[in-house]
């Protein structure tokens, strides 16, 4: 009587099985067509279906470890250097007279004396400085309309240093003021002294340019000859043939 029941039992459990194959069927199925699914299906370690006393294992292996990725060799990256800030280029005498020139011409007193102080600024000698101090009162008076800028340029005149360049302007803002006789006193003045010849040169053309625009262009003309057996200098006699 219990053989007969287990058999009996046995029966039934094994009966039963056809569902469990075709379980595992559709299983396999979906293992093989359907790819999308591959990489789940894999991370099942074990399925395991119990029915009584009977029980049906499916064992899938371990679980898949995932694949190492190559490590790629990163380039080391060498720092960027600092870029260096590239000092501002000083600029020439030449190009802060012409801006020292348009600020006057533009009617830009500060922009003229800010061009000033740099053409001063970047200049070493002393003489020099003076010199651009005389032009820069010249164009006070000329262009800046500074009537006290005459005073000034008469006192850089009793700088020996700077004398002759002084007169020049001194002459030349008498001549703007259309004050002729002012300018011909200047100049004579000026030649008095003991001065080079280059200098003397200058300052004869100013005087005989001053006679031409008095309307006086024989006396021009004297001045020029009575220097030019004064003069050695070769650049100095061209100068007055100019």
């Amino acid at each position: 009587m219990q053989l007969n029941e287990i058999s009996n039992e046995t029966i039934l459990a094994i009966a039963s099985l056809w569902k469990l194959v075709l379980a595992l069927a559709i299983f396999v199925g979906i293992l093989i067509f359907q790819g999308p699914l591959k990489d789940l299906v894999k991370r099942i370690r074990n399925l395991s279906v119990k029915r009584g006393k009977a029980e049906f294992a499916v064992e899938t292996g371990t679980l898949d470890v995932p694949e190492e990725i190559p490590l790629v060799e990163e380039k080391s990256q060498e720092p960027t250097p600092p870029v260096e800030q590239e000092e501002p280029v000083p600029k020439e005498s030449g190009s802060l007279f012409i801006e020292m020139i348009d600020a006057f011409d533009t009617g830009n007193p500060e922009a003229a004396d800010n061009a000033f102080e740099k053409l001063q600024d970047a200049e070493v000698d002393e003489t020099e400085k003076l010199r651009n101090k005389a032009i820069y009162l010249w164009l006070m008076y000329t262009k800046g309309r500074d009537a006290k800028a005459l005073q000034k340029i008469e006192e850089l005149a009793k700088k020996k240093e700077i004398r002759e360049t002084a007169f020049f302007w001194l002459a030349s803002c008498h001549e703007h003021s259309k004050s002729y006789i002012k300018a011909l006193d200047v100049y004579n003045r000026a030649l008095s002294g003991e001065i080079n010849d280059s200098s003397r040169s200058q300052l004869t053309v100013g005087m005989a340019k001053c006679h031409v625009t008095m309307g006086d262009t024989t006396k021009g003309i004297e001045v020029l000859e009575s220097t030019l057996v004064k003069i050695t200098e070769p650049a100095a006699k061209s100068e007055l043939y100019a």
